[in-house]
């Protein structure tokens, strides 16, 4: 049962609060009551309880102030605020000091009931959690063991195992992904691929490189994309009585690379069309450059002019001429602009050399193509 005690100055509220609920019935263990926080502070101290309900306006110490020292002393107390509709202001203060829930006055039994449950079952989900982290504590402490027995070194055995795999999700290709984690899992200490402790080890390993991968190149959470990491424990027992480890590692490392040329392919789009915007803003300056808009998007030349290559097909120089053209021809289509002033539009102050580019890519001369046109 968990213990429940009540701090509020209204002795009418106080006693209603105590004696027109059945706490023992209710599950509850009925453990005090104050009229103030500095009373309360002390009987606290001395019998304490799991859940705390108080009213904010109290003499000598208020609510708030009972409740900041109570969650100092011990942040596993829950704490109910009770407050009137003009005391919202305090309500959020007291939130935002630790308070759990707050209720408002008026409120019957059955609300104060309502959230009193709402506080247990995150009692009890805390406690759990509890378990779980201290079970995680004795499976990695018996791990430890089952390295040392063996004679091997635990933190170089952690150190080579976490280059292989990071190294791989650096440059690995989905099509490298089978012949990886085939020779992966071959390379697994056989006489103990059986135990659970060692399937745990092998995940546990596997999900602290993704997640610092992760970290590297995007803001993503690991339970994103791998949900199993919330029940750990519950996802190696399953692999292993399935014998699927293999399949599940594969797995891993296919939604890893996935992941990675999704998010370099989303990365790269974006500095693409920053740069072709750029380009096209930009057209009449006739020291448009590579350098130039690499500068202007924050990126390398070398870097930028690889990406360009690789993102659109073609170099940044064949793009630029490819943008200047059809910006001529659009001029010389719709305008009554002469050639020299056109050339001079999409960044060629030489008339003559824009002429032979022209040419070059349509076949015709400026005044050619506009007199077909």
């Amino acid at each position: 049962m968990h213990k429940v005690f009540i701090v509020e100055d209204e002795e009418i509220l106080r006693e209603g609060m105590k004696k027109n609920i059945n706490w023992e019935e209710a599950g509850y263990e009925f453990s005090g009551t104050a009229k103030d926080g500095e009373e309360a502070l002390t009987l606290i101290r001395e019998c304490m309880p799991d859940i705390i309900i108080t009213d904010i306006k109290m003499p000598f110490m208020n609510g708030l102030e009972m409740s900041k020292i109570i969650k100092e002393e011990n942040p596993s107390i829950k704490i109910i605020v009770l407050t009137g509709y003009d005391e919202f202001d305090f309500a959020r203060e007291a939130i935002s000091i630790g308070a759990d829930e707050y209720l408002l006055k008026p409120f019957s039994a059955k609300k104060l009931l309502n959230s009193l449950s709402q506080i247990s079952e995150k009692i009890i989900k805390e406690k759990e959690e509890k378990v779980l982290t201290y079970e995680k504590y004795i499976l990695e402490k018996e791990l430890l063991k089952t390295f040392e027995n063996k004679g091997e070194n635990i933190q170089e055995f952690y150190k080579n195992d976490n280059e292989i795999i990071e190294d791989f999700f650096k440059f690995g290709k989905l099509t490298e992904i089978d012949s990886f984690v085939n020779n992966y899992v071959k390379n697994l200490n056989e006489s103990s691929i059986n135990s659970y402790i060692y399937t745990y080890y092998i995940f546990m390993n596997l999900f602290m490189s993704t997640s610092k991968f992760l970290k590297n190149i995007g803001e993503v959470k690991l339970e994103d994309i791998f949900p199993e990491i919330k029940d750990i424990e519950f996802f190696c027992i399953e692999t292993h009585n399935d014998n699927r480890l293999k399949e599940a590692i594969r797995d891993i490392f296919f939604k890893v690379i996935n992941f990675r040329e999704n998010h370099k392919t989303d990365k790269y789009g974006a500095i693409i069309e920053e740069a072709k915007s750029f380009i096209r803003k930009n057209l009449s300056n006739p020291d448009l450059s590579l350098n130039l808009v690499a500068y202007n998007i924050h990126v390398s030349p070398n870097h930028f002019s690889s990406i360009f290559k690789n993102s659109t097909g073609e170099s940044f120089t064949d793009f630029l001429i490819k943008i200047r053209i059809e910006k001529a021809k659009e001029l010389l289509n719709s305008t009554t602009l002469k050639t020299y002033e056109i050339s001079e539009k999409i960044g060629y102050p030489d008339s003559h050399y824009f002429s032979y580019i022209f040419k070059k890519n349509t076949g015709l001369t400026p005044s050619e193509f506009k007199k077909n046109s």
